[in-house]
């Protein structure tokens, strides 16, 4: 794992990164917009619905900007109105099912809160999802024990894919 700086943040995949890093996709999860089942915008079905809604997000996609802020550039929305920042996932969590704040989660972190007190809302457009991977060296062959954490993870990636498309199923038959 390569990171930037002292802060531990990861190393984005920038233009010159590429020439000698190399991104493995490990798992990809999809994001949903979500909100507390009473929420006045649990029913919305366009982002355009959603320009008055106020929203916590958490740790920042990019140096510059949260997943819901790159999702409204995509979408050339408005800024989206950003009530609370913050790196811890069950504080989106907790206060997403205590307010009228919306959020962005991915589909694992949505459907793993017991008694689920959040409703995905409908929109139709295309959320980015997140993905997991690696990041190694081209053409470099890695250490005994970084290859067993890589393949640990690759294994374990596996399995959550499997999990995941386990989950899928029986939704798509409704």
């Amino acid at each position: 794992v390569i990171f930037a700086g002292t802060a531990g943040r990861p190393l984005p995949m920038a233009r010159p990164y590429k020439k000698v890093l190399q991104f493995e996709e490990l798992v990809t999860y999809p994001m949903l917009v979500i909100g507390r089942a009473g929420n006045p915008f649990r029913s919305a079905r366009r982002l355009e619905e959603l320009r008055e809604a106020h929203w916590i997000v958490g740790a920042s996609t990019s140096e510059r900007q949260a997943s819901v802020e790159e999702l409204f550039q995509q979408y050339r929305l408005p800024k989206p109105h950003i009530a609370v920042r913050t790196d811890s996932i069950t504080q989106v969590q907790s206060i997403l099912a205590a307010s009228d704040l919306l959020g962005l989660l991915t589909v694992q972190l949505f459907a793993g809160i017991p008694g689920n007190p959040l409703v995905a809302v409908p929109v139709e457009e295309q959320i980015k999802p997140v993905r997991i991977g690696l990041i190694t060296r081209k053409g470099s062959v890695l250490a005994p024990a970084s290859k067993a954490l890589a393949d640990m993870l690759r294994s374990r990636a596996r399995m959550a894919a499997a999990v995941a498309a386990s989950r899928r199923r029986p939704a798509a038959r409704a």
